[in-house]
């Protein structure tokens, strides 16, 4: 069911990928959520998201935990897969992630995470992203395993699959203001 069009963006040949209701990452609608809205790079080859993690998700005073760094670069580098394969119903599950953490990432700070697939199969891919400041600083990077899950993986996925589209720019900003 492919009902979700990508929309252009401002740039030439960037689309907006889908976003869901209750994921921790993407999910519009998840209070606790990150609400982050992924754009495709066809031309690049690579997904990008534009974000800023409030200091809610910290460890330190002003820099954001590990771990919800670790989750943007797995949601993005698994992202990139989607692009790859032109599908945005392709779902995937890391199977392994390897997170190097280069520089604190900070609170409250323009980011930039980015997804690309460096080698990609029938079952299997190999996806690396960064987190990065505006400047191109690269603040974490990753490299996953990902790997097409078994049918079970999915059963909840018809509560969730109503709200997998693209949403317009009016309908992103209500969910982040909420």
């Amino acid at each position: 069911m492919k009902d979700h069009h990508h929309q252009p963006d401002e740039a030439a040949g960037h689309t907006r990928q889908p976003n869901s209701s209750g994921c921790f990452v993407c999910g519009l609608r998840n209070p606790i959520g990150l609400k982050i809205v992924f754009e495709q790079d066809h031309e690049q080859g690579e997904v990008h998201a534009r974000l800023s993690v409030p200091e809610t998700y910290r460890s330190y005073p002003g820099v954001v935990h590990g771990g919800i760094v670790a989750t943007i670069l797995d949601e993005t580098s698994g992202r990139a897969l989607m692009l790859h394969a032109g599908d945005d119903d392709l779902f995937f599950a890391t199977a392994r992630i390897e997170i190097r953490y280069r520089q604190a990432t900070p609170t409250k700070t323009p980011l930039l995470a980015v997804g690309w697939v460096e080698r990609a199969g029938e079952s299997r891919a190999i996806v690396k992203g960064e987190l990065r400041l505006e400047d191109g600083t690269v603040l974490a990077s990753c490299e996953s395993l990902i790997v097409r899950p078994q049918p079970s993986f999915l059963e909840g996925w018809t509560e969730e699959a109503p709200y997998w589209r693209v949403y317009s720019e009016e309908e992103i900003a209500a969910a982040r203001s909420s």
